[in-house]
């Protein structure tokens, strides 16, 4: 399934046309960005950025029984709406980790898709709050 399929795959399932910015497609994450990243945004000008060499990509293109086309794009789908929470509110990402999982669960994903995202939301927040730590710890110097 080529990106911009997937795309409109997703935004179908999320009953609309366009996302709230521009979706652009990278084949790799930035040289910075944290190790599992599947999408990040730009604010200005809003964008929203999609990585296809991810696994979910990946699997897309090459659909196994255990992990069909359709949950692969409803975890895409989820991922917009992550990454659009970030646009609206910010960088935290508990907020927009729980805007994925309450639309993996609206569009009756899989439980393995949900399972993982949970854990890769126990793990961004950790290393959300670990990095606030250490910026108060720098900022009282």
């Amino acid at each position: 399934m080529l990106p911009a399929a997937v795309l409109a795959c997703a935004l179908n399932l999320l009953g609309r046309s366009s996302a709230a910015a521009p979706v652009r497609f990278l084949d790799k994450p930035p040289v910075d960005a944290s190790r599992h990243v599947e999408a990040f945004v730009e604010r200005d000008p809003p964008v929203i950025y999609l990585i296809t060499s991810t696994e979910t990509f990946r699997r897309l293109q090459n659909p196994r029984p255990v992990w069909s086309q359709r949950d692969g794009c409803r975890k895409i789908a989820s991922i917009i709406v992550h990454e659009e929470w970030h646009l609206r509110h910010g960088r935290d990402e508990q907020g927009a980790y729980y805007a994925q999982i309450t639309t993996l669960a609206a569009l009756h994903a899989e439980p393995m898709t949900i399972n993982k995202v949970k854990q890769a939301m126990l793990e961004a927040v950790t290393g959300q709050k670990r990095l606030e730590r250490r910026e108060s710890l720098s900022s009282r110097r």
